[in-house]
Formats: structure tokens, sequence, C-alpha cells
């Protein structure tokens, strides 16, 4: 590597807050993926709120199936094709592998329980 001195007028990078992680279930499940993946550990992950408890999701991904979902935006769905608990979204559907409470405690098995819930806007 040679080092090369920048041209042009600097740029600055602001801390990010929690708030940058908040989920809008109205986006893409594409969107929402690649949020997930920025927002992840070490920081403190994509957040939303179900039964006013902070969920935090750390892995998640837009379910490729054909199958058709129709929900609202937020709206939780389990279906025996796919293991993990299913969000519907603005467009598509976002499958949620890691879930985490504020607690510590793993959410995935709640959130498969919480069939038909809505994640709070």
């Amino acid at each position: 590597l040679r080092p090369t001195p920048q041209s042009g007028p600097p740029s600055y990078g602001l801390q990010r807050s929690p708030a940058d992680g908040r989920i809008d279930w109205r986006q893409p499940a594409h969107a929402i993926a690649r949020l997930v993946r920025a927002v992840s550990r070490p920081y403190p992950g994509a957040l939303c709120v179900l039964d006013d408890k902070g969920v935090a999701l750390h892995r998640a991904k837009s379910w490729a199936r054909q199958s058709a979902v129709v929900g609202a935006p937020g709206q939780i769905v389990c279906i025996p094709e796919c293991a993990n608990p299913l969000v519907v979204c603005g467009e598509g559907v976002l499958e949620i592998e890691e879930a985490l409470f504020d607690s510590g405690d793993d959410a995935i098995s709640a959130l498969r329980r919480a069939s038909n819930k809505r994640f709070d806007p």
C-alpha cells in the first residue's frame, strides 16, 4: 500500500444512537434485514417493542420462499414451512433468526408463541 493524501473537504461521521436502530415495519423486508445487519453486535441491535417489552434483533433475513403471507406491517406469523418467526413488512416478509429481550433472554420462542400479534409501531 502507498499512502495517498486526501483531497477535497473533510467529512465527519457522527456517533450512533439506539434510535438509529429502530425498525419501521412499513419498510421492505430486504431494507430491514440490512438495518439488522448494520446495527447488530457490537451495537445494540435493531429495536422493536412487543407487549411493552423491548426486543433487539441481531440476525434476520428477507424470507425467500414464494408462499403468500398476507398481514399488516409488524404482524408476527408462524407457519409450518419455517422454524423461525416471520414478520410481515411493507414489502415482503422478514425471518427472525436471533432476537433478545432487553433482559438479555432469548426472544425467539416467545415470538413463535406471539403469532398474529403485532410489534408496536
